[in-house]
């Protein structure tokens, strides 16, 4: 029986996580004053960490056949925490592994498709915002009918004929 051993590599920063998973480790220990034996480092550079290794998987993903479209919140915690992240993917489209759509959907509501517009993504994935009555309830063909409306108003006002 033959497994992988696996590698995990002390990151102090984003360079550090950045060089480690582009070396091929499977983990990183985040980590700040090493001479204190390693102490929890501040939330910022855990953020700056996840956005590189994000940046990292778009361009290790560049090219592959079929893939057309990212499906994503921008963040764990949904649309709302994901804003940023989003509106600067959009930014950067075209950029080797940006040329891809990006479909926003986890906590998408209709308040956010203003924001989402003027970043420059047009493409939306709703699911429980569907369902007034949650997930155990049908689709609601008045409530898609409020996004289309929603939707089309805001390409139209993007598009300058409004």
């Amino acid at each position: 029986m033959s497994t992988r051993a696996f590698l995990e590599v002390i990151a102090l920063d984003v360079e550090d996580a950045v060089a480690a998973q582009a070396g091929g480790a499977d983990r990183l220990e985040l980590v700040t004053d090493m001479a204190a034996d390693g102490l929890t480092p501040p939330t910022g550079t855990v953020a700056a960490i996840r956005a590189a290794d994000r940046d990292t998987l778009r361009k290790q993903l560049d090219g592959l056949p079929g893939l057309d479209t990212y499906l994503t919140a921008g963040a764990a915690g949904g649309v709302d925490d994901g804003l940023p992240v989003l509106a600067a993917e959009a930014a950067r489209s075209g950029e080797p592994g940006y040329e891809q759509r990006i479909m926003v959907g986890g906590g998408l509501r209709l308040d956010h498709v203003p924001a989402l517009f003027a970043a420059g993504i047009d493409a939306f994935h709703i699911g429980g915002a569907a369902r007034p009555g949650g997930w155990d309830g049908p689709v609601s063909a008045a409530v898609v009918a409020r996004w289309r409306a929603v939707l089309d108003e805001a390409g139209a006002v993007r598009a300058g004929a409004v």
